[in-house]
């Protein structure tokens, strides 16, 4: 019992870390990491960083995008020796399978890059592992207890690991990585599985190469839900169409005397429609 005990993450700042980044105070962001996730070694929090350009807070596709676009420039400059199938250059880390399938699109579209899909239910884990190893990988996204999984069986290659991004948004419960306090009962994004990442082998070891090997670990807000869907041709169709909205904007439509029917907006009212 006291082992499991031990392995608990402590968020008590989570807010104040939030905060933090959102201000794009890094070196606020440097020393509450540690304090707010108390089982991460010295070690590991010792490589917590800002982006090159300083900026934290990626909340638009666009900068999301030209900051991947920046990092995969930049590593494939300092590159030393050719690339090699298996490994990539930056990790995002995000809590969830479907924000991380969000993700994936944003990054795929607007930096124009390879991106390996690391998280559940769209690919099993063997067929991650061969994907990885059949292709040369700029980005890698995915949930930690996947990545884990991977890493743990030596299906992806850490040694060109650059930088690791943590996503820290809050989802639509105004929670994250960092949240401590949550109803009885209540799912959240779990800490303790984004700590056992950082604590383990493979990662470990990664963190102790020399400073110019090794990853920097950032904690950064990225593009929210609805900055996400937007961004992809399927979600700006369904804004630009209003699909699924009645009267109130906001979904459903119902069936009521004098209501439109479920997602009908007046032909006069719509915008024009892009090219895609």
């Amino acid at each position: 019992m006291e082992s499991i005990k031990r392995t608990m993450v402590q968020c008590l700042g989570g807010q104040e870390l939030h905060e933090a980044i959102a201000e794009n105070d890094v070196a606020l962001v440097r020393k509450l990491f540690p304090s707010v996730m108390t089982d991460v070694e010295s070690a590991i929090c010792d490589r917590v960083k800002s982006l090159p350009d300083g900026n934290q807070k990626l909340s638009t596709a666009k900068e999301l995008g030209a900051a991947i676009a920046s990092l995969v420039a930049s590593n494939k400059a300092k590159a030393g020796a050719p690339r090699t199938k298996g490994e990539f250059g930056i990790l995002v880390v995000t809590p969830s399978a479907p924000r991380a399938a969000s993700i994936c699109g944003t990054i795929a579209r607007s930096a124009g890059t390879t991106v390996a899909k690391l998280f559940g239910r769209h690919m099993s884990m063997e067929e991650q592992a061969a994907f990885v190893a059949a292709n040369i990988v700029d980005v890698a996204v995915g949930t930690p207890h996947r990545i884990a999984q991977l890493a743990d069986r030596g299906a992806i290659e850490l040694k060109a690991l650059r930088w690791i991004l943590v996503d820290s948004t809050p989802d639509e419960k105004d929670q994250t990585f960092f949240t401590s306090d949550t109803r009885r009962g209540e799912r959240r994004p779990d800490g303790d599985a984004l700590v056992a990442l950082l604590r383990s082998a493979p990662f470990k070891a990664a963190f102790s190469l020399p400073p110019k090997r090794a990853p920097g670990l950032v904690c950064c807000l990225l593009p929210p839900r609805k900055a996400l869907e937007a961004s992809t041709p399927v979600g700006q169709r369904m804004i630009t169409k209003a699909r699924g909205r009645g009267d109130s904007g906001k979904g459903g439509g119902g069936g009521g005397a004098g209501r439109r029917r479920h997602g009908a907006i007046e032909k006069y009212k719509r915008p024009k429609l892009s090219a895609f």
